[in-house]
């Protein structure tokens, strides 16, 4: 079963290239839709952000070490959708 998983994925990506975009260039976003997960639309054009630093959210007393830090990784690899529109956190 692997080996059949492992040749299917060599087939399925085989066209693939890693893409690498920088700051400020605008790209185009394949979504599918939600009538027909074999359809998809190009949405954007979207501005590639800039990394910001780590963005610090508050976090409950209720969750434990390892809680905070999978959330705390978590923000920092997403820290764009963390922000308010209308700025920066404070």
């Amino acid at each position: 079963m692997a080996e059949a998983q492992t040749a299917q994925a060599r087939v399925y990506n085989h066209g693939a290239q890693p893409r690498e975009f920088a700051p400020g260039e605008k790209v185009l976003v394949l979504v599918p839709t939600s009538e027909c997960k074999f359809l998809a639309k190009w949405n954007g054009p979207y501005e590639i952000a800039v990394k910001t630093e780590p963005v610090e959210v508050q976090m409950g007393e209720q969750l434990t070490p390892s809680q905070r830090q999978d959330l705390q990784d978590l923000v920092n690899q997403n820290g764009t959708y963390f922000l308010p529109r209308w700025g920066t956190l404070t």
